[in-house]
């Protein structure tokens, strides 16, 4: 997506015009910019208020008029420029491959904590939207990955993929359905198995934790455990997944 390398850019060179940031150096405004935010985003964490931790708009705006400025640029137009403009945004490998496989067979639907307006966009330029059923996002379910309500949104899911633990095994195991992980850098143990004999491996579980250990979002889901957030399966490379399902 274009946030790190598009959205993030243009929203401190917007803030670092603010009354209380435009006499420091660009380095020391944007560390500032980016503690704001990242605060920001951990209050609604911390209060399980998910839809609002990716409201983008509503926390770049706050974080600008905490230093003084207005109300910040709307996100949804940067991300549709950054769409246009070459490598902001890229698919993983044998993307395209794996989705118009499956969405031959299946009915897919893309699920995410960006907002509808952020995501969709990104998809349509990917080329990829014409996969999918349909979209689900925070502010069209009204819950965020991984309360319960999000998964009971999706119609007659069965298999939920996704690369965030917290979010997409630990959300598809609590709500019943298979959990597969997309996890492009894994042990060398794991590579030649298939992805539901990766997680029987006697390697598996302590790269689990560890995974779970390094990740930003642990310390706002206490439930999260290696044996919530264990999945049925574990793919290194998307194009796996069509086989594998069968």
């Amino acid at each position: 997506n274009p946030f790190a390398s598009g959205v993030v850019p243009r929203m401190k060179a917007f803030m670092r015009q603010n009354p209380a940031l435009r006499d420091l150096s660009d380095d020391e405004a944007d560390a500032k910019i980016t503690a704001a935010v990242r605060a920001r985003w951990g209050e609604h964490m911390a209060a399980g208020a998910f839809v609002d931790a990716y409201d983008w708009d509503s926390i770049y705006s706050f974080v600008s008029e905490s230093f003084g400025g207005g109300t910040a640029p709307d996100v949804a137009t940067i991300v549709k420029e950054c769409c246009q403009q070459d490598g902001m945004i890229a698919l993983l490998p044998g993307a395209m491959e794996c989705l118009s496989t499956l969405s031959r067979k299946y009915r897919l639907y893309a699920a995410t904590n960006g907002y509808r307006a952020y995501q969709w966009p990104v998809l349509e330029a990917l080329g990829i939207a014409p996969c999918f059923a349909g979209m689900l996002s925070p502010d069209t379910v009204g819950y965020a990955k991984p309360e319960a309500g999000f998964f009971k949104a999706i119609p007659n899911v069965t298999v939920h993929v996704g690369d965030t633990l917290e979010h997409d095994v630990l959300g598809a195991n609590q709500a019943g359905i298979i959990s597969v992980w997309v996890k492009p850098e894994l042990p060398e143990s794991l590579v030649p198995l298939n992805p539901s004999e990766r997680t029987k491996h006697r390697d598996f579980a302590g790269f689990l934790a560890n995974s779970l250990e390094a990740s930003l979002y642990r310390e706002y889901h206490p439930e999260a455990t290696v044996e919530t957030c264990f999945p049925n399966a574990v793919v290194q490379h998307v194009n796996e997944i069509p086989a594998w399902l069968g």
